[in-house]
C-alpha cells in the first residue's frame, strides 16, 4: 500500500509512505499508464521496518515530470524472491502540463562544470557528445586539474572534435587559476570567444568578466574571481562587480545569465548560510546586485553536489525572480545524503539541459553515463519574462 499527500501543484513535495508486511526494501518511480517511465531514475529508495512500513518525505521544489501520472513503488523481499509493484494515481491538479511552445521561441542550453581535464578524457569526450543538440554549451569552472596548457589543448581537442559548431562559453575555477596563474586559461579563453566571433559578440570588461547577447531578451554574463588561501576574491578592489552593476543597468534584455564558478552563501546547497563562510570574499556585495536587478539565472560549480541531495541543487527566489542553478560535476558527485540506501548510480558525474522558453524554464540533470534523467534534478519553473 502506498499514500502520497503532495502539498504543492506540480512539484513532488510531499510525504510518500508505503506499507507492505513482510517486505524490507521499497523503490519510488515515476510512472504513467503503462508503467515506470524509463527515461527518468527512481527518486526514493526506503528500508522497511519489521512492519513493512517507509516513508519518505520529497523536498526542494523538484517538478513532476509532465509524462508523469501515477507514482510507482516496487517492493522487494529479504530474500528478492518477491518483487511486489503497486500504483498512486497523481491527482490532475497536481499534474504539469506538456510545453507547447514553437521550436522557435526555445533556447537549449548545455551546462556543464568541473571537467578536470587530465590525461584521462574519457568522461569529457562522453559528455561532449551529449551536447550536440544543445544550442549553446556553458562550462562553469574547473575545466581542467592543474593549469596545465596540455590539457587545455586536450579540452580544446575534444571541442573540435565532438563539437567543432557549437558556440561554448566558460569562466575560470580554483584549479583553472591555481596560485594566481591566469594566463593558461585566459588564452584558451580567448580561444572559445574567437570560436563564436560569427555569431555572437563578446563584451570584454577589461578587467576578467564578459558579457554575450544569447538572443534579444537573454544575456550571459561570465565572471572570474581570483583564488588564493581557499577563498575566491575579485581583484583590483572589485572591478568586475563595479562593472556588473554598470552592464546590469544597460542591457536591454530582460533575463540575465551570471556564470560564476564559485555558489553564492545564501543559495549553496551544501552550506548553512548562518553558520558557514562564504566560498566569496565578495559574496553578499555579488548578492545584492542580483536580489537588485532580479531575473538572475545564477550558475555555478565547484561543489561537485549530486542533484540526489535532499534539498536539491536548484534554488528559485520567487519574490527576486532570481534562479540558482548549482551543476553538479562531469566527476563522479558527493552525495551528502543522511539516507540509508545510496544507489551507485547516484555518485555518476552529471549535467544540465536548460531549456528557456517564452515564459517559463524546464531543466533537466543527466547522468553522465546513462543519459537518464535525474528525477531529483528535474525543474520547470515560470520565471522568464515574455
Amino acid at each position: 500500500m502506498v499514500k502520497v499527500n503532495l502539498i504543492k501543484k506540480h512539484t513532488a513535495d510531499g510525504q510518500y509512505d508505503v506499507k507492505e508486511k513482510g517486505f524490507l526494501m521499497a523503490r519510488l518511480s515515476w510512472a504513467d499508464a503503462d508503467g515506470e517511465l524509463k527515461q527518468y531514475s527512481p527518486f526514493a529508495y526506503l528500508p522497511l521496518n519489521p512492519d513493512g512500513k517507509g516513508e519518505f518525505s520529497f523536498t526542494g521544489g523538484r517538478t513532476i515530470p509532465w509524462e508523469a501520472s501515477r507514482v510507482c513503488v516496487k517492493s522487494v523481499t529479504a530474500d528478492f524472491s518477491e518483487v511486489k509493484e503497486e500504483y498512486w494515481e497523481i491527482p490532475e491538479f497536481h499534474r504539469t502540463h506538456p510545453f507547447r511552445c514553437s521550436p522557435a521561441s526555445v533556447i537549449r542550453i548545455g551546462l556543464i562544470s568541473d571537467l578536470h581535464m587530465t590525461n584521462k578524457p574519457g568522461r569529457i569526450n562522453a559528455v561532449m557528445h551529449r551536447m550536440k543538440d544543445m544550442d549553446v554549451i556553458l562550462m562553469a569552472g574547473d575545466l581542467v586539474n592543474n593549469c596545465d596548457p596540455m590539457q587545455y589543448d586536450r579540452l580544446a581537442a575534444i571541442i573540435e572534435e565532438t563539437v567543432p559548431d557549437k558556440p561554448i562559453f566558460a569562466v575560470a575555477g580554483n584549479h583553472d587559476i591555481s596560485d594566481g596563474q591566469t594566463q593558461n586559461y585566459r588564452h584558451f579563453e580567448q580561444w572559445l570567444h574567437g570560436r563564436t566571433r560569427k555569431t555572437y559578440t563578446v563584451t570584454d570588461s577589461g578587467s576578467g568578466a564578459f558579457a554575450v547577447m544569447l538572443n534579444p531578451g537573454l544575456d550571459l554574463i561570465g565572471l572570474n574571481p581570483l583564488y588564493a588561501r581557499k577563498i575566491f576574491h575579485f581583484p583590483d578592489k572589485g572591478e568586475q562587480l563595479k562593472w556588473l552593476r554598470q552592464y546590469l543597468e544597460d542591457s536591454p534584455a530582460g533575463q540575465h545569465i551570471i556564470m560564476c564558478h564559485a555558489p553564492l552563501l545564501a543559495h549553496n546547497p551544501q552550506r548553512d548560510s548562518g553558520k558557514d563562510s562564504p566560498y566569496l570574499a565578495q559574496d553578499m556585495i555579488l548578492q545584492d546586485i542580483v536580489d537588485r536587478k532580479k531575473k538572475i539565472i545564477f550558475i555555478s560549480g565547484h561543489t561537485h553536489l549530486s542533484p540526489n541531495v535532499p534539498s536539491g541543487c536548484v534554488d528559485y527566489d520567487s519574490v527576486k525572480e532570481n534562479l540558482y542553478i548549482n551543476d553538479g560535476s562531469v566527476c563522479p558527485v558527493d552525495l551528502k545524503s543522511p539516507e540509508v540506501i545510496l544507489p551507485s548510480e547516484w555518485s555518476d558525474g552529471c549535467y544540465t539541459e536548460m531549456m528557456v522558453y517564452k515564459d517559463s524554464m524546464e531543466i533537466i540533470m543527466r547522468y553522465l553515463r546513462s543519459g537518464k534523467r535525474i528525477s531529483r534534478g528535474y525543474y520547470n519553473i515560470p520565471i522568464v519574462s515574455s
